[in-house]
């Protein structure tokens, strides 16, 4: 009996302390509460930026000299040696022509500058006038090089050769007075698209861009009555790019098919010339020079289907000229003068091209 009543005191007891314990808990839990409706959140001190990863160089361009906008210098030639065109023949070659006078005589040359090395190895070398377009002038899938230069009676034709400078052959055989000039080759190998130059004859039709087949056969007009030069392939091969003189005297950048059909301007400006348009790659932008006014030359990315552009380079330098786009489309070939203070010594820049 006296173990029973023991039990019944004891869980007693412990209900007391434990109603006790409760209440202490649901009070503290009220103060608590109220505590900290009182408390003012203070807002978070501003944080810092996270600092921006650094910009990936395409690896092209390690090593390599560059300037205040991002453009690196490939290749200078030697004192004395100008470029007058340079332009991708594959994603890690450039083919140049340059010139040169020792003492009353003209010299030309026609080079082969690899990216990865900046080394420049000579194809042709002699008094003879080879010259090259500003794209494609060279094609890995023709395994093949064209340029212009003249026959015996001093008028320009179409050449060929191998991409060593190997089994130079001429392409084409006209009996006019016009030069043949800027050969392009096409992106599958079978086409050349070339300017018929009137410049020389001094005669006011100017310009026009026919193709040839790269075996010679079925030579065909593509332009006519106007004044178009520099022609370039899209890299479907299924467009031609060039450039058309508009009434006002300025350059326009203009698209046809490639056999010549809806010719079509891609830019029409009353104040500004672009020049040497040529595809980026499988892109919708193009590539040019552009010169407002009378500034220098500037290189800049076109939008094919927006029309908006972007600059590449700033011009501080001079007139940029002669832009190329590497087939994946990811850098941009221009001439331009090594400095500032330097105007007349031209060397071969490189400049990335996606946004």
């Amino acid at each position: 009996m006296r173990v029973f009543k023991g039990t019944i005191l004891a869980a007693f007891l412990l209900a007391v302390l434990a109603g006790v314990g409760y209440g202490v808990l649901t009070v503290k839990r009220a103060a608590d509460a109220s505590s900290l409706a009182n408390i003012v959140v203070e807002p978070a001190p501003p944080q810092p930026p996270m600092p921006e990863e650094p910009k990936r160089v395409d690896p092209r361009l390690e090593g390599l000299l560059a300037r205040e906008d991002g453009a690196r210098l490939l290749w200078a030639p030697e004192a004395g040696e100008r470029p007058i065109a340079a332009g991708f023949a594959d994603n890690g070659t450039l083919i140049v022509s340059a010139t040169a006078t020792e003492g009353k005589e003209a010299r030309w040359k026609i080079l082969r500058v690899d990216l990865a090395t900046a080394a420049a190895t000579t194809l042709f070398d002699g008094t003879k006038p080879r010259t090259v377009s500003s794209h494609r002038a060279a094609h890995r899938n023709a395994g093949t090089m064209c340029h212009s230069a003249p026959d015996e009676r001093g008028v320009r034709e179409i050449w060929c050769a191998g991409l060593d400078g190997a089994d130079e052959k001429r392409l084409t055989r006209h009996d006019g007075a016009e030069d043949l000039v800027a050969p392009a080759i096409s992106p599958d190998g079978v086409w050349v698209a070339f300017e018929v130059n009137d410049d020389r004859a001094r005669r006011p039709t100017g310009g026009s861009i026919w193709k040839i087949g790269l075996n010679g056969a079925n030579i065909q007009q593509l332009t006519r009555g106007g004044d178009d030069r520099a022609p370039s392939w899209s890299e479907d091969g299924r467009r031609i790019l060039f450039q058309r003189r508009a009434p006002n005297g300025r350059w326009d950048a203009y698209v046809m098919d490639a056999d010549g059909k809806n010719p079509a301007p891609l830019l029409r400006t009353n104040d500004e010339d672009e020049l040497w348009p040529a595809p980026r790659g499988a892109s919708d932008e193009i590539v040019l020079a552009e010169a407002a006014g009378d500034g220098p030359a500037r290189v800049k990315a076109l939008d094919g289907v927006t029309k908006s552009g972007r600059y590449l380079t700033s011009g501080a330098y001079g007139a940029e000229t002669s832009p190329s786009a590497s087939p994946d489309g990811l850098l941009v070939s221009f001439l331009a003068p090594l400095s500032p203070e330097e105007p007349d010594r031209i060397g071969v820049w490189l400049v990335e091209a996606a946004p």
